[in-house]
């Protein structure tokens, strides 16, 4: 029985590889509207109801813990002033989304102005930009220690409208910024993705 030569088995094993690398699926990018990072929603632009990031590589994801019976907390909320419908005319966009459990209250409120049509609002282009993140710590179910932390303009900070469509009311985007105190503690919200159904102002 004749061996098969050393060459042929080098090539043989070459192509093998080249094969089975061709076959896995492309790793997900941010752009990919499918893209969901470990713990986070999706990027999703149907109007899901999900709003998440990153705060300092932890995630945070916008939930009511079902224990939670108060009838007014709500995970999100979302309103946009449309030009032509709205009160202002001004084309702001606001959210104010809650985290609520056994350890934390958290609060991530964004005023984003102006949104008119889909693309990045960033340090050149906005008019106002707002963002805050609070975090009332809780010791066996008692607020014992606040910090709150708002948007700094001296760092970069991104926001993009992925989605609007003003005939069903749904707006999705994504966001990073960082957060800093009075005291000038830092926070870095990264990986933020947003996909709601808003109510006009």
């Amino acid at each position: 029985m004749k061996k098969t030569p050393l060459y042929l088995t080098l090539v043989l094993a070459l192509i093998s590889t080249i094969c089975i690398l061709s076959c896995r699926p492309d790793p997900q990018i941010e752009s990919d509207p499918d893209y969901c990072p470990e713990g986070l929603p999706c990027a999703t632009q149907t109007g899901k109801n999900t709003f998440g990031c990153y705060i300092n590589g932890a995630a945070w994801v916008a939930d009511i813990a079902p224990y939670v019976l108060d009838p007014t907390a709500h995970e999100i909320q979302a309103n946009f002033d449309e030009i032509g419908h709205g009160i202002d005319n001004r084309s702001y966009l606001f959210l104010s989304v809650k985290r609520i459990n056994d350890t934390t209250n958290g609060f991530i409120n964004l005023h984003i102005e102006p949104v008119t049509k889909i693309g990045e609002i960033n340090n050149a282009n906005a008019e106002k930009v707002y963002g805050s993140s609070i975090i009332l710590k809780k010791d066996k179910g008692n607020i014992v220690g606040t910090l709150w932390f708002d948007l700094d303009t001296l760092f970069d900070y991104k926001f993009e409208i992925t989605h609007l469509d003003t005939v069903k009311n749904i707006v999705a985007g994504r966001f990073s910024f960082t957060g800093t105190t009075a005291s000038k503690d830092t926070i870095k919200v990264t990986e933020g993705r947003f996909d709601v159904d808003y109510d006009q102002y």
